[in-house]
């Protein structure tokens, strides 16, 4: 009788256990959820707030130029913006490309310039 008893005793004890662990991962699941879901949220309202203040891409170079008498090295814009010289480089060349900006070879150094602002030399 006692062995029934305590067997019975043990199933309980195993149910309890796998119940607990059970509520256990729900719980660690519905908090990771709700974490990424909070986090998400907050996300997208720094980015919009730090759009607003900062303007797209292209007028923080513009921005940045115009800060700079209307001319910088290619490797200034990178130290002062949070992108990649790669995105730097792709974006400079579609200004360019679209007349915004004047790239301007030195060496092996680039001179970013906004039109009207080329140094007097390249101009002639």
């Amino acid at each position: 009788m006692t062995d029934s008893i305590s067997g019975i005793a043990w199933i309980a004890a195993d149910l309890v256990a796998v119940l607990g662990l059970g509520a256990l991962t729900m719980l660690s699941v519905l908090f990771v959820v709700w974490n990424r879901f909070k986090r998400g949220d907050t996300a997208a309202v720094d980015s919009s707030h730090s759009q607003t203040l900062i303007g797209t891409d292209r007028e923080q170079v513009h921005r940045l130029l115009q800060e700079n008498g209307g001319q910088m090295k290619q490797s200034e814009i990178v130290d002062a913006v949070d992108w990649s010289k790669a995105k730097v480089s792709r974006l400079l060349s579609d200004l360019e490309k679209e007349g915004e900006i004047t790239k301007l070879s030195l060496g092996r150094e680039n001179l970013i310039c906004l039109p009207g602002h080329e140094p007097s030399a390249a101009t002639s």
